[in-house]
């Protein structure tokens, strides 16, 4: 079975997530350089099918690093110092 969160990918579920996130940073008492200042959804579940994960469940760095570095490199062209 496969489950797509494509509807959960958009522009407000996106804002809801990163709000809760800043909320609990300031709670946790983060300064403003160490919390979140962007994140990106993506709209399928890592698995070991898709080679984002180990059989043990556990995350592929390099893997991920690879698959999402447009993204990434996208998240922290946007970061403004």
């Amino acid at each position: 079975m496969v489950i797509v969160y494509r509807h959960a990918c958009n522009k407000d579920v996106k804002n809801a997530i990163l709000e809760d996130i800043l909320k609990l940073g300031k709670e946790a008492g983060l300064k403003s350089f160490e919390q979140v200042r962007d994140i990106a959804l993506h709209p399928e579940m890592f698995s070991v099918q898709n080679g984002l994960l180990t059989p043990t469940l556990k995350a592929k760095r390099a893997e991920l690093r690879s698959h999402f570095r447009k993204q990434i490199d996208e998240l922290y062209a946007k970061i403004k110092m």
